[in-house]
């Protein structure tokens, strides 16, 4: 009998993977994820949300290059960061998701997204039921079709036989597979893979995890700003070293500062 697609993580990326594969394959499908449902998908605003501790977990970690120790928010959910914050579905929709997003419209901005959209920028996507961008909610429809599996005990190890996948143990339970996705976050990955032994077989695990560069700053608003959706504008931009940016507004600097964007 074919074994399942086991899918490690049901954040942004795995809820992305699990609606391509159920598009593309006949495998029956095992998300496992820990985190709950978010009840707040259809609030506007993420500054509100982003606040909910049994959506966020606060994790410290050691930079190696500094010997530092930050604290990261980690989204506990299933949705991941896109769940909690204002996960901005740039460009086109994926065809696994054809016809369950639409483009910001100009009510649902505020001042600043409109002056970026005036300035050549891009509106962003939301989810068809006017809500913020959360593929969480494209993985639920697909449980609720009995077409995707979803396992709530975190993922204690992979079973490796001679450098082969052969299963996924979660909490007590072993579950035979020869196809697993590693989508359990840039931090979690490599943990597991390194708690799993693949260490031994695959270099450089857990190596050279960087933020990615950012600049933010503070503007002042004359106006009381009028708006639906914290953040719904971008722009693409050009570094002079020759890589990519993204310029992002947010409608206030936070859930009680108003007065800046």
């Amino acid at each position: 009998m074919e074994t399942p697609v086991v899918i490690v993580g049901g954040g942004t990326a795995g809820c992305t993977v699990a609606s391509h594969l159920a598009a593309h394959t006949q495998r029956r499908i095992i998300v496992c994820e820990p985190g709950r449902h978010s009840p707040h998908d259809d609030h506007p605003a993420f500054f509100d949300v982003v606040g909910d501790t049994s959506l966020v977990d606060a994790e410290s970690i050691e930079l190696c290059s500094h010997r530092t120790t930050s604290r990261y928010l980690q989204a506990r959910a299933i949705g991941g960061g896109s769940a909690v914050n204002a996960m901005l579905l740039t460009g086109e929709e994926p065809s696994h998701l054809h016809g369950l997003t639409r483009p910001a419209e100009p009510n649902d901005m505020g001042d600043l997204a409109r002056a970026l959209l005036a300035s050549g920028g891009e509106p962003c996507r939301l989810w068809w039921n006017r809500g913020r961008w959360n593929p969480g909610r494209a993985l639920l429809h697909l449980v609720d079709e009995g077409r995707v599996d979803i396992r709530t005990d975190a993922v204690s190890r992979i079973e490796f036989d001679d450098r082969r996948v052969v299963a996924v143990w979660c909490g007590e339970t072993r579950i035979d597979t020869d196809v697993v996705v590693l989508a359990a976050g840039a931090l979690e990955s490599p943990r597991l893979l390194l708690r799993s032994g693949g260490a031994g077989f695959v270099q450089g695990i857990g190596e050279g995890i960087q933020d990615h560069p950012c600049i933010t700053f503070l503007l002042p608003l004359r106006n009381t700003n009028s708006f639906r959706f914290d953040a719904t504008t971008v722009k693409r931009i050009d570094v002079d070293s020759g890589g990519k940016g993204l310029l992002v507004t947010y409608e206030r600097a936070g859930a009680r500062d108003t007065a800046h964007g």
